[in-house]
């Protein structure tokens, strides 16, 4: 047994042993980066912010420290138990994950060394529901900065803005403040920046109208899919669209904006609404997906599974909304459950994008390239809620770089592939005309066939009442006079007489040949020199006029341009 296992994972050459050494230091790097990404900042004492080197804006957080307690102390017992060191502090900076305590940020700023600058401090978190901002005066604790979006209107802050800015005034000492933000049963992460309070007026009208710009952007290539797709009736362009509209409403909350401009005084609604998005998000995007890459044809249980997903989480949704005491009790559970769905739709998805390489590989491409920017950008999210890899290391939100850089690759496709169908339905409109043009000529020469076979079939002279017998080849034309025929013929210059009606006549004569042009006339088209209006002119140059009943008779017969 023992010289078996030996042999088992003994190397058998040189290129085995290479091999594993190159497995082990793969494996060495993943899980050094792991550890560098998921290493936390150890907590410091607060040292005084004293504006050395600052001149637009810094992080505040090296210089705070963040404490956490289970229920809510007022301002002054919160400041005697940290004097005391009987507050605990807590194990993170910026991110501390899911939570059901209250944090405070302690920090110190030394107003002797700021030589008449303006501060703001920023809490770069629009999703709080509760923040209040504490100077320490001589007389005691001032309110200087509130907000939060849980029952409270957007107007119910210090400072309009779509994150929480508030505006720290100059004192002649050194000041200590105190933040309480309260974001218990959800992940909490609150990354403070100091700035100078002129540039940030101008750097974030620059960055709202980076915004406006990009959100713009993606809210027009959504229409213009859906407008696209509605006017060449293809579904995946329209589920597109929906699905882009909803992402960029999404990331346009995730930033605050809706808040802001869509819906100020509906704090309630504030409060699920990224939840509700992410639902129909999922539904519009399974339905991009499945006509995307043909799942419904290549993997029925994936469709069959979607379906249980999406059921699964409306009825979440519908917990979150009307069972409110379920929600605020089971924040974290709730989240988790979808989180765990959503990883289920991110595998489904990545297979299926695999299961299409080989029968629609274009698609399976552009799917797999634009999809793995949104996984990367929701993992890396998921990580800084729970608190595995701190915010301050993303200079923008991971989900609206992940998001962006997928609709901006799936919009290319699509405009790609509308490109495509027009070039197709251009080449197909040209092979119609094409065959249009050969299936008339296909239909005139079986009608000068189906012509040429009558006249051979048909008799070949005209019996009269006299018993004389008149070749057709001979009749140029006959003419009504009362209840008689005349027959000219181009071999006799008297007509031949009959007794008969015209109507007779025309039973006798084949239609390819003759034509009654008049009530009076019945002319044979082959003896036409010039054709007319109004008239006709015969060889032997006899004008017949062409009435308007029978005009018509005419032009159908004559399948020929005539002199």
């Amino acid at each position: 047994m023992k010289r078996w296992a030996t042999n088992c994972f003994r190397p058998t050459n040189v290129l085995t042993i290479k091999r594993l050494r190159i497995l082990h230091s793969i494996v060495w790097c993943l899980w050094l980066s792991t550890q560098t990404a998921l290493a936390q900042p150890k907590p410091t004492p607060t040292t005084a912010f004293d504006f050395a080197g600052f001149q637009e804006r810094t992080a505040l957080l090296p210089y705070a420290t963040i404490y956490e307690t289970p229920q809510e102390f007022p301002v002054a017992e919160v400041a005697r138990r940290i004097a005391n060191h009987q507050l605990p502090v807590a194990p993170h900076k910026a991110s501390q994950g899911f939570s059901d305590n209250f944090y405070w940020v302690h920090f110190k700023i030394d107003w002797t060394k700021a030589q008449g600058q303006q501060l703001l401090l920023e809490l770069n978190n629009p999703h709080v529901d509760n923040v209040m901002l504490y100077e320490t005066t001589k007389q005691g604790f001032h309110i200087i900065g509130y907000g939060g979006d849980r029952n409270q209107t957007f107007q119910h802050r210090v400072y309009t803005n779509r994150r929480y800015i508030m505006p720290l005034w100059a004192q002649d000492q050194p000041t200590d403040y105190y933040l309480m933000v309260d974001k218990r049963n959800a992940s909490v992460s609150f990354p403070l920046w100091l700035w100078n309070s002129k540039v940030f007026e101008v750097k974030e009208a620059k960055e709202n109208t980076y915004f406006a710009g990009f959100f713009a952007l993606i809210f027009l290539m959504a229409l213009g899919a859906i407008a696209v797709g509605m006017s060449i009736r293809k579904k995946l362009f329209v589920y597109y669209g929906m699905y882009a509209a909803l992402m960029g409403l999404y990331l346009f909350t995730a930033l605050g904006f809706s808040y802001q401009y869509l819906y100020p005084n509906a704090a309630a609604f504030n409060n699920y609404s990224r939840v509700l998005l992410c639902v129909l998000i999922a539904l519009s995007g399974t339905r991009f997906i499945r006509t995307l890459l043909y799942i419904d044809s290549l993997s029925p249980w994936v469709r069959q599974t979607f379906k249980w997903l999406n059921g699964t989480l409306l009825m979440l949704l519908g917990a979150w909304i009307f069972l409110i005491g379920l929600h605020q009790g089971f924040t974290i559970w709730l989240l988790n459950i979808m989180y765990l769905i959503f990883f289920v739709y991110f595998i489904l998805a990545l297979y299926s994008g695999f299961k299409a390489f080989k029968t629609y590989r274009f698609n399976a491409v552009v799917f797999l390239i634009a999809f793995s920017m949104v996984i990367m950008g929701v993992s890396a999210y998921i990580a800084v809620e729970y608190g595995w890899i701190r915010e301050t290391v993303f200079w923008v939100n991971p989900i609206l770089m992940g998001s962006g850089i997928e609709i901006i690759v799936l919009s290319l496709a699509m405009l790609y592939k509308h490109i495509a169908l027009v070039k197709e339905k251009e080449r197909l409109s040209k092979q119609t005309q094409i065959l249009s043009v050969r299936n008339q000529t296909l239909q005139n020469m079986a009608l000068k066939l189906k012509q040429r076979v009558q006249n051979t079939n048909a008799p070949q002279h005209v019996v009269l009442r006299s018993k004389a017998v008149l070749k057709l080849e001979d009749i140029m034309y006959v003419a009504s006079d009362g209840p008689y025929l005349e027959y000219y013929l181009a071999i006799k210059q008297k007509p031949e007489l009959d007794r008969h009606t015209i109507k007779w006549v025309l039973t006798q004569l084949p239609t390819s040949q003759f034509v009654q042009i008049h009530r009076s006339y019945i002319v044979n088209v082959n003896y036409i020199k010039i054709l007319k209006a109004n008239e006709v002119i015969l060889e032997n140059g006899t004008i017949l006029r062409i009435s308007r009943t029978f005009k018509a008779n005419l032009h159908t017969t004559q399948t020929e341009p005539l002199a």
